[in-house]
């Protein structure tokens, strides 16, 4: 591997090492090729995509004596196509990073891999046929991602038609943030508008950033009863026309214009951040 870390700043990259126990931890890219490092000798690199990412590891003849890493070896099959095709095994400690720049120069492992390999709580496992189908759909969560992307891999593979989806694990929302919403449903804040008939249940779909956020509502159709949650914030459609919003930050649920028209105009980054904010303000008050 020739290519060199990206810049004078600080960049890190996810470390996996072999044993299973062992701690993943971020590292220091700068000290990748020191004399004694994991991966100061010859190297292997394999390009992952959602999100564009970098998998490094020994080269075969380097690893061959070397323990079978099955968490990086499940992370590749989830993320590299090719790998779980031809069953590839990963030996050895491994790193991940982001993909290489315009210059050729190994970037930071992407946040999206970050929160998902180091999280601080459950998980939510997702799958959709294509790029183009629509909103991703949860199987449902777990608390560690090696055991959700494992069980996801048993998952598609009952069939041929399973094994070309596409799957994901995100960041749930935590169990005091499901508890806060369930009070909210239980005072009829996230009913149908001007309607007497019962809604749907609430269907939450959690989300790697903004503007994979915006990607899900965008790509709808979004009935009522849909919910979008991003960190401590949750977007929740009461209308099946798309007219109707609730917010949901904490405790608080505050009406909201829909979000589609803040989207289509590029301001839908500002219309989050106005609500987290405004939201913050109301916490302190």
């Amino acid at each position: 591997m020739e290519n060199q870390v990206s810049g004078a700043e600080t960049r890190l990259g996810i470390h996996i090492p072999a044993g299973p126990h062992q701690p993943i931890t971020l590292m220091d890219l700068a000290e990748v090729r020191k004399d004694g490092s994991d991966f100061s000798g010859s190297l292997d690199l394999w390009v992952l995509d959602r999100p564009d990412a970098l998998l490094i590891a020994r080269n075969p003849e380097a690893r061959k004596h070397l323990a079978q890493n099955r968490r990086a070896t499940v992370l590749a099959w989830n993320h590299h196509p090719g790998m779980h095709r031809e069953r590839g095994v990963l030996h050895g400690p491994v790193l991940v990073t982001g993909a290489l720049n315009g210059d050729g120069m190994i970037t930071t492992a992407p946040a999206e891999l970050v929160n998902l390999l180091m999280p601080a709580g459950r998980l939510q496992m997702q799958i959709k046929s294509t790029e183009a189908e629509g909103p991703w759909r949860s199987l449902g969560q777990d608390d560690d991602w090696f055991g959700a992307y494992q069980w996801m891999l048993t998952y598609t593979a009952r069939s041929p038609e399973q094994q070309s989806r596409l799957l994901r694990v995100v960041p749930a929302m935590s169990t005091r943030q499901l508890e806060h919403l369930a009070q909210i449903e239980d005072q009829g804040l996230l009913d149908p508008p001007g309607s007497e008939d019962t809604r749907n249940p609430i269907k939450i779909l959690s989300c790697t950033g903004i503007d994979d956020l915006a990607e899900q509502i965008r790509t709808g159709p979004i009935p009522a009863g849909s919910g979008f949650h991003w960190r401590d914030l949750c977007l929740v459609s009461l209308s099946d026309d798309g007219q109707h919003w609730v917010a949901i930050r904490n405790d608080h649920a505050l009406t909201v214009t829909p979000p589609l028209p803040h989207i289509e105009d590029g301001t839908f980054a500002a219309y989050v951040m106005k609500l987290t904010h405004q939201q913050a303000a109301d916490d302190q008050n």
